[in-house]
């Protein structure tokens, strides 16, 4: 089976697929390396236009829109070097000192100096529903999402499951 075109994830995410459909890409879901799944589920609820607060006003207060936990602390997790980066945000490794383990910390990219206040919070909101959206999935080849939150300078933040292996650039 061929791999499904971006517009279909899109439908797969939202719920708006037929049963046959749905099952095809949950097939084809099910064939892939973790890291692929990860990558195609992720450009595609970036684009799910659902997302609450898109084309709200911009003066809205991220922490109005956004969810998390009142514990949420950051400090809990010792920093222990980049992972990668894109568009959104960047992913760091990190211990999570309560549990004792290796998790992933993806946050959303700080504002850039020429980046408007406006589309920085449409870009908070995306990623806000981007992590909606894959916490609400159960698939083996989808990242589980530990917690979500604000970091100490204001930016959302997801904490993941820490993957070893190859990285998706390595893998091609």
């Amino acid at each position: 089976m061929n791999r499904p075109d971006k517009k279909t994830v899109e439908r797969y995410l939202a719920g708006t697929l037929s049963e046959a459909e749905h099952a095809t890409v949950e097939l084809w879901l099910d064939q892939q390396e973790e890291s692929l799944v990860t990558t195609v589920l992720e450009e595609a609820a970036a684009n799910v236009s659902s997302a609450p607060g898109i084309g709200q006003s911009a003066e809205l207060d991220l922490k109005d829109q956004f969810y998390f936990t009142p514990d949420f602390r950051f400090d809990r997790y010792r920093y222990q070097g980049d992972l990668g980066s894109g568009g959104m945000g960047v992913v760091e490794l990190a211990e999570d000192q309560s549990l004792i383990r290796s998790v992933a910390i993806k946050r959303c990219r700080a504002r850039s100096y020429n980046e408007d206040v406006r589309s920085f919070k449409q870009r908070q909101r995306l990623f806000q529903r981007e992590a909606e959206v894959i916490g609400g999935l159960e698939h083996p080849g989808i990242i589980p999402i530990h917690e979500i939150g604000i970091d100490a300078s204001g930016n959302p933040a997801m904490v993941m499951k820490a993957l070893s292996g190859q990285n998706f650039e390595q893998w091609r």
